[in-house]
């Protein structure tokens, strides 16, 4: 785990983020890791951002716990930031990565995206267990990183919140915090001088394999910037 002091962002305008990787989402291994923790979920979202000594959750900036940083390059992943090779990245988290092809698929958005074969990723705040999504360019390397996991649904909204709460203490007021009829919860920040994002994304329920009910979830930095320029989705117009 990474402790971190960091200064808040100012308020930023609305932004939409591409979650997963192009096979959609976290893989079926997912209830697995969510069966096993059933007992300690509860605990674990205690310590969702907890101080290193792991004595309670607290909202005091210099004590909370998150390897997503806000800086003077914007939002990013602390171990492997913006420009980051794959090389680098696979020694940040520890797990080799494989190629996925480009994603998104439309031109001229073509930059390679590589994955991590198994949710064995640690994550620290929140703590989880993630299979992670990175995407580079030749020439810039890394400029977007995801976490896909999962929570039991009736943890959800404890996860909710404990997200809300420490990332508005690290990072001040979220740019988009809503939930869609299809109870989707974005929170999301933007910084506009550097182009980046930090989200968190929520889904709705759904019923793992084993039969678990789960909800899974997306944490990721990415350089908004480039989205832009290639005209994705809502961004189209903003270049």
């Amino acid at each position: 785990m990474i402790l971190v002091k960091l200064r808040a962002a100012p308020v930023r305008p609305k932004l939409f983020f591409p979650l997963g990787n192009k096979k959609g989402g976290c893989p079926d291994e997912t209830h697995e890791a969510c069966k096993k923790d059933a007992c300690s979920l509860s605990v674990l979202l205690l310590l969702l951002f907890c101080t290193a000594c792991g004595q309670q959750a607290q909202t005091e900036t210099d004590d909370i716990v998150s390897d997503f940083v806000f800086g003077d390059d914007g939002y990013a992943y602390a171990p492997a930031p913006f420009g980051s090779t794959r090389e680098e990245v696979e020694a940040a988290i520890g797990r080799e990565m494989d190629e996925q092809g480009s994603n998104p698929h439309t031109e001229p958005f073509e930059d390679m995206s590589y994955i991590t074969p198994n949710q064995d990723v640690q994550l620290s705040g929140p703590s989880l267990k993630s299979r992670v999504d990175a995407q580079f360019t030749d020439e810039d390397g890394l400029f977007a990183i995801t976490f896909n996991s999962a929570v039991l649904a009736e943890q959800r909204a404890d996860f909710v919140e404990t997200c809300r709460t420490n990332f508005t203490a690290l990072f001040g007021e979220p740019t988009r915090d809503e939930t869609s009829e299809t109870n989707l919860t974005t929170l999301s920040w933007e910084d506009e001088e550097s182009g980046t994002v930090f989200q968190v994304s929520v889904m709705g329920e759904s019923t793992a394999n084993s039969g678990e009910k789960i909800c899974r979830v997306a944490l990721g930095a990415f350089e908004k910037w480039r989205y832009v320029e290639a005209g994705v989705g809502e961004w189209a117009g903003e270049g």
